[in-house]
């Protein structure tokens, strides 16, 4: 297993401009030769408001109006695009892919991840692996520096917008902004390959006699 970093969320940037948020939330980040494993612990202090629904992955319009918690990986840290997940306390997924360039989030990107989560007396706690093979990252040798931001949405009266990251409100970009995470080592990305056998054949059936005859294989 690699270095582990505990990640608090101090930031409320809406509707607050980087006041502390109404609810604490935690993440802690670890990873071995195989998968990135991350973790959070969103404090509530009535569960019983907590929104939480089983839906299609990928149904975004639905997802932001439930309690969840997300991470934005840029893992070359060249600040132009980044790996997004979410997850709401029930585990459902969301993922996309982030471009600082148009600002948009392409949720048509799928990739292959684990996530989990439960709901206790203290708020709700999830839990998430994204196997390397899926995501795609530099080969080098040499430690890496990610760039990297948890964020929760807390959607009560009004929709609390928490982050790891402070907001500079006088930028316009959003990965510049983001944490980094330093010291990937020993991970290398996958070599994913797709086979589709496909198979095309063709048959010619005639009848000798009209309408009643056989049927006979003609070529």
């Amino acid at each position: 297993m690699g270095a582990r970093a505990v990640v608090p969320l101090p930031f409320e940037w809406a509707p607050g401009d980087n006041t502390p948020p109404p609810v604490a939330t935690e993440c802690l980040v670890t990873y071995d030769a195989v998968s990135l494993y991350l973790a959070c612990r969103a404090s509530d202090p009535d569960p019983s408001a907590i929104r939480a629904h089983l839906m299609d992955r990928d149904a975004i319009d639905t997802l932001i109006q439930d309690d969840h918690v997300g991470f934005m990986i840029d893992t070359y840290n060249d600040k132009r695009r980044a790996f997004q997940f979410r997850v709401n306390p029930l585990g459902v997924q969301a993922d996309a892919i982030f471009s600082e360039m148009d600002g948009v989030e392409d949720w048509s990107w799928d990739t292959i991840w684990a996530s989990a989560g439960t709901i206790g007396p203290g708020g709700f706690v999830v839990e998430v692996a994204i196997p390397f093979k899926q995501i795609r990252f530099p080969g080098a040798s040499e430690p890496q520096t990610w760039g990297f931001e948890a964020f929760r949405s807390y959607p009560r009266n009004v929709r609390h917008r928490i982050s790891s990251r402070y907001t500079d409100r006088s930028k316009s970009c959003i990965l510049c902004q983001e944490n980094t995470l330093e010291g990937f080592s020993g991970i290398a990305p996958g070599r994913n390959i797709e086979l589709d056998p496909t198979v095309t054949a063709r048959r010619t059936d005639e009848r000798a006699e009209l309408p009643s005859g056989r049927w006979r294989r003609a070529r």
